[in-house]
Formats: C-alpha cells, structure tokens, sequence
C-alpha cells in the first residue's frame, strides 16, 4: 500500500505543469456588453448570448485558440438567453428573455427564419433527431416550432407554473420537463400525454 501511494504521488507530480498559469483563460470574449447569459458549441463554431441583447458566433481554432468573429445579430428586444445549435449544426436557434426567437443560417449567416411568442421564454432547445424546435415559456406551455412548415404548436399547458426547463431525450419520443413548483413531468412527443408525473420532485424551483 505505500508503494501505491508513492507511485500516486509520482504521478500527481508528473501532471502539474507549472509553466502553465493556473488563473489565465485560453481565450476571452470581449465583445458583449454585459454579462453573457448563453453559449453552445458546435464543432469549430461558438455561439453566444448576453445582456446586450445580441447574438454573436464565433469560429474557434482549436490548434491556436483563437476566436474569429463570424456574425453578431440585430438588436433585440431583451436579454438572449438562449442560443442552440441543431444537430447537425445547419441552424443556429437563438431566442431573448421576451420570446422573440430568430433562427439562422450557419453556413452563411443568413435569417432563415423568426417568431415572436410574445411570452416570457425560459428554455429552446432542438429535436435530436430532426430540425424542429421546443421551447418552453414562464406561463408553463410547451411548444414544438416547425421552422420548415411555420408551423407553431402547443404541446402541453395549463400547469400554472413556469416551465423552467426542459430535455428531448435521445430516442426522440419523449420530453422531460421540470417546473418552478417542483414538479417534473414526462411527456409523450406524439400524443401529447403525460407518461409519468412526480408533483413534488423538488421543494421549490427545478433551476437545471
């Protein structure tokens, strides 16, 4: 056992490099104004989101470590809060505190396509498996945005409580919610219904 712990510390020894600052950051974003509120990485792509109301993406070089700024977005009306890639990272989703969601273009940069829920919007996120989107809002709806179609639907409401966060699990099908009261809920993509339902899961707010 001593001989354990003496290899154990040779090789703790081994890994501290002290040529490296252990304080300095690789890389820093300057170009918000404010605090940044939201980020997604995509391969060489950075996207962020902050408190100046804007939404900029970046190409990161992995090899120098050095930001390239790509795109920063019109003004809009809040603080961005979210900003997600799709899977495939054709689509950056982008979306403020006031429910106005913008999606755009990796490739080229361009707006493909916007909505205004006009709504207090807490969490988008992308279907893993296709190129439509979920968002959930601060009054406890649930909707799925076909951004090919322009199709807008509401999955689930009526809970009177804020949906703070959400997750489409892998196989696509069904959606994990969790809400400001304490409550998560599983639904069923296609139909709608609530698979299973834990009422006081947490004391209070579901934050993550």
């Amino acid at each position: 056992l001593e001989q354990l712990d003496d290899d154990n510390d040779d090789d703790e020894e081994q890994e501290i490099d002290d040529s490296v600052p252990l304080n300095e950051p690789l890389q820093t974003i300057e170009n918000h104004n404010g605090s940044v509120f939201s980020m997604d990485v995509y391969k060489n792509f950075l996207a962020t989101g902050g408190e100046d109301d804007l939404a900029i993406l970046w190409n990161l070089d992995w090899d120098t470590k050095k930001l390239e700024l790509l795109f920063q977005s019109e003004k809009f009306k809040d603080s961005v809060t979210n900003v997600k890639f799709s899977a495939d990272g054709k689509y950056l989703a982008t979306a403020d505190m006031s429910g106005l969601i913008r999606v755009y273009l990796v490739e080229t940069r361009a707006l493909h396509w916007t909505y205004d829920l006009e709504t207090d919007l807490e969490t988008l996120d992308w279907h893993p498996g296709c190129n439509v989107l979920f968002c959930s809002t601060s009054d406890g709806n649930f909707y799925m945005l076909k951004i090919s179609t322009n199709e807008i639907k509401l999955m689930y409401g009526g809970d009177d409580a804020s949906l703070s966060n959400f997750r489409i699990l892998k196989d696509g099908k069904r959606a994990v919610c969790c809400y400001n009261n304490g409550m998560i809920r599983i639904w069923d993509l296609k139909t709608s219904q609530s698979i299973h339902n834990f009422p006081k899961a947490h004391e209070d707010d579901i934050l993550t």
